[in-house]
């Protein structure tokens, strides 16, 4: 981090002062690999013109790093996915049936709202799934860029089961 940080402060000398303060809060834990992931689940082979990707990104964001989201304000939600209309929460709740239809999230039913709480299990040994069972949905440019970016972040993508982080005694500023 120190290397980062001094290439970073020799390019930008005021650096410290302008870019958003990590040690104020306001961050989410996260998998590098989401925004990845999004772009393909708004592909035409899992949501197209549906952009379930996006909710998808906003419901990482909500979790603190235990793949749990509790959803209080569905019509927040929505609206930090993009969705400014009238009929937001309607089309949140579409992108959240497809991510489910998907095998992205589970979801559990609190009081009136279908989607009240939500489990993230492990993008990676899905989509290791989905690409061992289908391929064609799954095309080779995009899994031989993931699978690179996996290995660049230290994830394991195991042949046939969920994806095994790397020891955390790596280091991972090669990465950045």
């Amino acid at each position: 981090m120190k290397k980062r940080l001094s290439r970073r402060d020799s390019l930008w000398p005021d650096a410290a002062e302008v870019v958003f303060p990590s040690k104020e809060g306001g961050w989410a834990q996260v998998p590098r690999t989401i925004p990845m992931i999004s772009a393909l689940l708004d592909t035409p082979a899992f949501g197209g013109k549906d952009d379930p990707g996006r909710v998808y990104s906003v419901l990482w964001a909500h979790s603190y790093g235990d793949g749990f989201v509790e959803v209080s304000d569905p019509a927040l939600l929505a609206l930090e996915a993009g969705y400014l209309t009238a009929r937001a929460e309607r089309s949140f709740d579409e992108r959240m049936k497809q991510l489910v239809q998907l095998g992205f999230l589970r979801a559990k039913q609190v009081g009136l709202r279908d989607f009240g709480a939500v489990l993230l299990p492990d993008p990676h040994a899905i989509l290791r799934r989905i690409r061992e069972k289908e391929p064609s949905r799954i095309p080779d440019r995009w899994w031989s860029a993931f699978e690179a970016r996996c290995a660049a972040v230290g994830i394991r993508l195991a042949e046939s089961s969920a994806a095994r982080p790397v020891d955390d005694d790596e280091d991972e500023d090669e990465d950045e």
